[in-house]
């Protein structure tokens, strides 16, 4: 059945496709606590190379909360910011790396809001890079599950957010080494004793690939967690849950979604290219269209879908011509999968080159401007 969460928000969806297999008031605005580190680390990597050196200022050094104790003046790489924000769950990182993308935690601010829109949120209001109280600060399960599945679409987001411990050397400022470790339960914890529906289990998940605890007393205690088993990655995002109920909530999810649905793979990765799109004007006909997700499609393991795999679908590249010229990663239609002649799901593709006005075109146009500006001689 269904599980019954303790949380008052939750959510998992399909982290190839997004599709929701769960829902638990997924739309309803909440404290996001640490979680809201996700978003920071989208930003930091999208903005800064992980071996940039990054000097602690001030504010930094003398943020509250958890922390790894950075001092001011202190430089350390942007790698080592990420592991200590993402593992430890450090207030002060994630200021020394919002600081370092846009100068100030409040300009930094727009910027998230800025990619939270863009990524589709629709229930996101960002204020800290942390997460610390502020009441105009918040997320819904549903939009946190967009931000988790477009982070894990970075190599060196899911490499940390699935390390257990990791050592900051020394700095310096700091002639000790920091060793750090992950808050996240179900990456290492196999001594905790929890009753699952009348089991007891330990909180360590098998297949769990990260990825991000949170708690405040306003936020309660809160989980973002990704496993894979089979082909199919899931996301999990579990709002005001209580400490000793927290991963309780989180296995029953991840089990849901596990025990009840499969995903065929359509034969596609991420990155790979799908087909081609034609071009309009340019110097050559067509382009290539990659996806940016792995092309899947979920089933419910008990239904008519039982013995259903990839040759029931049918794949076909959707869009108008794309007019030259345009740049490589130009998003330029859909890849639909049908099954029985209805269209079941869709990917949006994007051209995998860049592709130039052509020649001729180019020729023609500078005729018919010579031509123009002839007719605005004076007789």
């Amino acid at each position: 059945g269904v599980p019954e969460l303790i949380a008052q928000s939750a959510v998992l969806i399909n982290a190839d496709t997004g599709e929701v297999l769960y829902d638990k008031y997924k739309d309803y605005p909440h404290y996001p606590a640490s979680t809201t580190k996700i978003m920071t680390a989208i930003l930091a990597l999208e903005n800064l190379e992980p071996d940039q050196v990054c000097t602690v200022s001030h504010d930094a050094a003398y943020t509250e909360g958890s922390r790894i104790y950075l001092l001011e003046g202190e430089q350390v790489t942007v790698e080592q910011l990420l592991y200590g924000m993402l593992l430890a769950s450090a207030n002060d990182a994630a200021i020394v790396l919002a600081e370092a993308c846009a100068g100030t935690t409040e300009a930094f601010a727009d910027m998230m809001n800025e990619k939270a829109e863009e990524l589709g949120a629709t229930n996101t209001h960002f204020v800290t890079p942390n997460g610390l109280p502020d009441e105009a600060h918040v997320t819904s399960a549903q939009d946190m599950a967009l931000f988790a599945k477009e982070a894990m679409k970075n190599e060196i987001f899911r490499q940390i957010v699935s390390t257990y411990e990791y050592v900051i050397p020394p700095t310096n400022l700091q002639p000790e080494q920091r060793l750090i470790h992950n808050t996240n339960r179900l990456i290492y914890d196999t001594a905790t004793k929890l009753d699952i529906d009348g089991v007891t289990r330990t909180p360590k998940y098998e297949g769990i690939l990260g990825i991000k605890t949170g708690y405040t007393n306003a936020a309660h205690s809160c989980l973002v967690a990704a496993a894979e088993r089979n082909g199919m990655t899931l996301i999990g995002v579990v709002f005001k849950s209580e400490p000793e109920d927290l991963y309780s909530d989180m296995i029953k999810l991840l089990d849901f979604g596990f025990d009840n649905f499969r995903t065929v793979d359509l034969g596609y990765s991420a990155g790979s290219v799908v087909g081609k799109i034609g071009v309009d004007g340019g110097s050559q006909r067509n382009v290539d269209v990659t996806v940016d997700s792995n092309v899947v499609v979920t089933l419910e393991r008990m239904s008519r879908d039982e013995n259903v795999d990839a040759s029931d679908f049918e794949l076909k590249i959707e869009g108008e011509d794309l007019q030259a010229p345009f740049s490589g990663g130009t998003e330029a239609g859909k890849l639909a999968v049908y099954r029985d002649s209805e269209k079941v799901m869709e990917f949006p593709v994007y051209t995998a080159e860049s592709v130039d006005i052509s020649s001729f075109r180019s020729f023609l146009s500078e005729i018919s401007l010579l031509k123009s500006l002839r007719s605005q001689k004076p007789k």
